[in-house]
């Protein structure tokens, strides 16, 4: 009771186990497993789009778990593709609908945002594919 008490109720026997994964270089070993899955998906991302929609622009795809494309010229506005991708159940998100270009109805709508994390290769080729017949249509 006094130990809990003194330690504000922390969790002593989770932080010991976690002490002990990190010690043992669990950790570091899941965290390399992580970059090569999470790599994977982001290669797989780029190369769909590059593929599917000739040489695509991808912006941001060397860090984190989103990246952008820029839609071609023709094509309809980043918005109304997302609305049109969410009907179909794809989730991409126009780059516009964040909260900083709510300052300019100016900006430019020509960006979609993707995120890759949750997903696997096979299903992000077959989402690629199915933007593309959506925008074919």
């Amino acid at each position: 009771m006094l130990k809990a008490r003194m330690s504000n109720g922390q969790a002593w026997l989770e932080q010991a186990a976690l002490a002990a994964f990190i010690d043992e270089g669990h950790f570091d070993r899941h965290l390399r497993r992580l970059r090569q899955v999470y790599k994977a998906r982001r290669d797989c991302l780029v190369e769909a789009l590059r593929r599917t929609f000739d040489g695509a622009l991808v912006i941001g795809g060397e860090s984190g778990f989103h990246l952008v494309w820029r839609l071609p010229v023709g094509f309809p506005c980043a918005r109304q593709v997302q609305l049109m991708a969410r009907e179909r159940g794809i989730g991409v998100y126009a780059l516009s609908s964040g909260g900083a270009y709510d300052f300019d109805p100016a900006a430019r709508d020509d960006m979609l945002v993707f995120g890759y994390s949750s997903l696997t290769e096979t299903q992000i080729g077959d989402a690629v594919q199915s933007l593309r017949f959506m925008l074919d249509g």
